[in-house]
Parts: C-alpha cells; sequence; structure tokens
C-alpha cells in the first residue's frame, strides 16, 4: 500500500521530467519550460491521485471478497461439526472416519486379492 500512494508523485515527476526534456529540445524560452511544467505538475498529479484511489479501491474490495469467503468456509465447517456433534459422534471419530480408507475388493471372475498372511514368504524371492 506504501507503493500506491506514491503514484501520484512519481506520475507528475516522470511526466513534468519528458515535458521539460521535450521542451528543452525545441529551444523554447526559460517562462515558457516553467509554465508548461508547472501545468504538467497538476494536471497529471491530479490524474494520479485518481488513479490511486481506483487502486486502493479495487484492493479493498479484493480484501472484502477473501474476508467474506473465510467467513463463509468457517461457518460451513462449524455447521458440519455442529451437526456431528448432534448425531452424537465425537470429532475425534468423525476425524478418524473421514480418513479411513476402505480396502478395494476384486472378486470379479474368479480372481481375489491374495491375503498377506498366506503367502509364503520362502517361495517370494527378494529383488
Amino acid at each position: 500500500m506504501d507503493c500506491i500512494s506514491k503514484i501520484p508523485y512519481l506520475f507528475s515527476l516522470v511526466t513534468a521530467l519528458i515535458v521539460v526534456l521535450i521542451s528543452i529540445f525545441q529551444r523554447k524560452s526559460f517562462q515558457n519550460i516553467c509554465m508548461r511544467t508547472s501545468v504538467i505538475l497538476v494536471v497529471f498529479y491530479c490524474i494520479g491521485f485518481i488513479v490511486e484511489k481506483c487502486i486502493e479501491h479495487i484492493l479493498n474490495e479484493e480484501d472484502k471478497r477473501k474476508l467474506s469467503m473465510e467467513d463463509e468456509q468457517q461457518q460451513e465447517q462449524q455447521q458440519q461439526k455442529e451437526k456431528h456433534q448432534k448425531e452424537g459422534r465425537e470429532e475425534d471419530e468423525y476425524q478418524k472416519e473421514k480418513e479411513h480408507v476402505e480396502p478395494v475388493q476384486y472378486e470379479e471372475e474368479g480372481f481375489s486379492a491374495m491375503e498377506y498372511e498366506r503367502v509364503d514368504k520362502s517361495r517370494v524371492k527378494n529383488h
């Protein structure tokens, strides 16, 4: 945000520098250069100020959107916790249930997964 507050100053400074250099190359009088620079500084400071406010507005809207999304997520999580507590489940049981993965059963056309206990370890070669 600190960088954004410097936009009007930098904007007017850069444009004034460009105008001064162009005026010098055109061999304008000193009074003419001063008038052009003064007008450019004021005009482009105002433009930079408007740009700064637009950028701040956009960033504030983005922050509000992020905060509202985080609030919604927290509310959903809280509702889920309350729902599971109402059902008589404890928090730990709910987490275990989420983490528990059922083993895949392959029993199609006579094929079944080999049980680990039934493997004859003497026949299995170590590679």
